[in-house]
């Protein structure tokens, strides 16, 4: 297995303290969730490959920003 390289979007941190996922235009809400208790492993299946991204320690809840979302919704 070989590493995975690249991005898919970046996270934002505002002033606030609100931390936000951004791939292209779409905003994702960022949340802390319960912590594993048992080893977790991250890994990429792709066509015929399969590559390890590294452990889990710690689990985060991404959820779409409907805020975001309703204002690109072109409302007639």
């Amino acid at each position: 297995m070989r590493g995975v390289s690249g991005h898919i979007g970046k996270i934002v941190v505002y002033k606030s303290g609100k931390v936000k996922f951004k791939i292209g235009d779409y905003l994702y809400d960022i949340t802390a969730a319960n912590n594993p208790n048992f080893l977790e492993e991250l890994m990429v299946i792709e066509e015929s490959s399969c590559y390890r991204v590294g452990s889990m320690d710690q689990h985060l809840i991404v959820t779409p920003d409907l805020e975001n979302l309703l204002q690109k919704v072109d409302i007639v």
